[in-house]
């Protein structure tokens, strides 16, 4: 089996911040850290005796629609034109999770995303279907804060296995009128539903652009990125939302035509069909990903900025 692979999963299994810069605080985090260690290698005993992939992490995006349009948007949903926007069915959802489902062993932490996911019609649909999988070990529900997440509770209440991250923004007092952050927290407290609802700064993200980096450069640049965030968007599985985002506004056509096409199985998988597990070792161990190339992430980590401010 692949060991860059096999690096990649361990990296984002075991990836811990350390807040509490104290003795006691560093001391704990680290045996946190290290107990995740142990976690992670028990996770994957049988990855290179018998082939199996466990995942620690996955992200799906159920809509593209916003209740914010953010001006520092990190995966540029603020960059989609009207017509560009969209939101996933239950039945599309089912055929590209099951495609997805069938060719691993388990998913540690199943995300669900948008946009903002409560303006999917079919969320509730949608996240008792993860909740049932026996392969997912958690369902994490992401909102902004906007919309109040009661009609959910019932839900929430059934399923154990599904959690709440609630974004705060309410640093940005601009958004204070718009904000239910505090509320809906409050709720999922008193109904004993899992929430955490961090203050949270951003990136000062970079427009598209296209940086011309060399193989090597390319590929220096991924192994210093910290976010391994697997993503599907629209029946396609990527390495990140950012490289989902420029497959789906066509950046790679436009900003460097010699390069116009990325490849099924090395860019991107096709979740259309039931996934190949070989194929998936294969696209999870590549490091020279094209979408690599119109990221700017490092630079833009270096500042940061208010989160959610408006366009």
């Amino acid at each position: 089996m692949n060991k860059l692979f096999f690096k990649r999963v361990i990296r984002t299994y075991c990836k811990e911040i350390v807040n509490d810069k104290s003795y006691t605080g560093i001391f704990k985090s680290m045996t946190k850290f290290s107990a995740k260690v142990a976690a992670t290698y028990r996770l994957l005993r049988n990855f290179y005796t018998e082939g199996k992939i466990y995942l620690p992490y996955l992200e799906i995006a159920i809509t593209t629609f916003c209740s914010l349009k953010c001006k520092h948007c990190a995966n540029y949903i603020n960059t989609l034109t009207p017509q560009e926007h969209f939101s996933i069915s239950f039945e599309d959802f089912q055929k590209h999770l099951d495609n997805f489902l069938c060719a691993v062993e388990q998913v540690r932490v199943l995300k669900i995303l948008g946009g903002e996911p409560l303006l999917n019609k079919d969320l509730e649909k949608i996240l008792e279907y993860c909740a049932k999988q026996e392969k997912i070990c958690s369902v994490l529900l992401t909102t902004n804060g906007t919309i109040e997440t009661d009609a959910l509770i019932p839900l929430f209440k059934r399923y154990p296995k599904l959690s709440v991250f609630v974004s705060n923004y309410s640093a940005n007092k601009d958004l204070a009128p718009r904000l239910k952050t505090d509320e809906i927290v409050q709720k999922l407290i008193d109904n004993n539903i899992p929430v955490v609802s961090p203050e949270i700064m951003w990136d000062d993200t970079s427009p598209i652009q296209f940086f011309n980096r060399n193989k090597k450069e390319n590929r220096d640049f991924y192994l210093q990125c910290r976010h391994s965030c697997i993503h599907i968007l629209k029946g396609k599985l990527y390495p990140c939302p950012k490289a989902a985002m420029f497959d789906f506004k066509n950046v790679y056509e436009k900003y460097n035509p010699q390069k116009s096409k990325i490849v099924e199985g090395k860019e991107y998988i096709d979740l259309s069909v039931p996934a190949d597990k070989e194929k998936l070792i294969t696209f999870f161990s590549n490091a020279d990903y094209e979408a690599c190339n119109y990221c700017n992430f490092i630079e833009d980590r270096k500042t940061r900025v208010l989160a959610a401010i408006q366009e």
